[in-house]
């Protein structure tokens, strides 16, 4: 016998994840001290968001969703069953299921009423739930590795450099220096311009071009992400055949600490 399927309108069976010592504190509203249904909700009372990053974790037999309020406190765990492994792939009921599990967890999270929420799925088809959710969403991608802890790890990231400033100018006018030179022709400069859509950028300055060495004489044009200096600014690789530039970046990340995770957000962008 196949069971309930949750997904389609019946009873939801108990989370899978063990509470977190705050979940309990976290059904109060931390602005005006009322009950709420479940930890993290929005507080219809008030009107206070207790969460700010919300993740969630999609995968074929369930969805799991992470809370932090803004000081980088777990409010709690959730975790939304699905049935989808029961059905054949391309059969109607399977769509059924899915859509309705999709729905049900896009509820789940808008009753959060989170700031971001950060997602990460297991295939295309759950992906889909990002045209279902009415806040700003960061995609990590698609991934059958992903756990709860990376989850956890990616959020923290996210608070760390949440205060950091934001310089909102177009990518083209954070290019500078006194090289006016980028290898790789349009390829190399677009490239580059990509870094400079990151907000923590303050600057990128091409700088000078070598020579790799009689070895490396081929390939196409690609940028390296190396590694983040002392004040938080990042230096990268441009390589073209047997031509390499070395590309500074300017950050506004204050120490290494920051600049190793804008050189994260970097690398993503890549």
């Amino acid at each position: 016998m196949r069971g309930i399927d949750c997904s389609q309108g019946g009873g939801l069976p108990p989370p899978t994840a063990t509470p977190t010592p705050r979940a309990s504190a976290a059904k109060v509203c931390r602005a005006c001290g009322s009950p709420l249904e479940a930890p993290g909700d929005y507080c219809l009372s008030c009107g206070a968001s207790q969460v700010t990053l919300l993740g969630c974790l999609l995968r074929d037999d369930g969805a799991t969703l992470l809370m932090l309020d803004a000081e980088g406190r777990e409010l709690g765990v959730d975790f939304v069953k699905a049935y989808l492994p029961l059905y054949e792939h391309g059969s109607i009921e399977r769509q059924i299921s899915l859509r309705n599990f999709l729905e049900l967890v896009a509820d789940r999270i808008h009753r959060k009423r989170p700031e971001l929420v950060v997602l990460s799925a297991e295939n295309h088809e759950l992906a889909q739930i990002r045209e279902l959710i009415p806040f700003a969403v960061r995609f990590l991608g698609f991934s059958e590795d992903a756990d709860l802890q990376s989850l956890r790890d990616e959020l923290s990231k996210l608070l760390k450099i949440s205060g950091l400033e934001r310089v909102e100018i177009p990518p083209d006018r954070k290019l500078g220096g006194a090289h006016s030179t980028i290898i790789g022709e349009r390829r190399g400069y677009n490239l580059i311009l990509k870094l400079a859509t990151c907000p923590y950028v303050k600057k990128v300055v091409p700088g000078r071009i070598r020579a790799k060495g009689a070895a490396a004489t081929s390939g196409g044009v690609s940028v390296k992400i190396t590694r983040a200096d002392e004040r938080g600014n990042v230096r990268a690789l441009l390589s073209e055949g047997s031509s390499v530039q070395e590309i500074f970046i300017v950050t506004t990340a204050p120490n290494k600490e920051l600049g190793e995770i804008v050189a994260g957000e970097l690398k993503k962008l890549l």
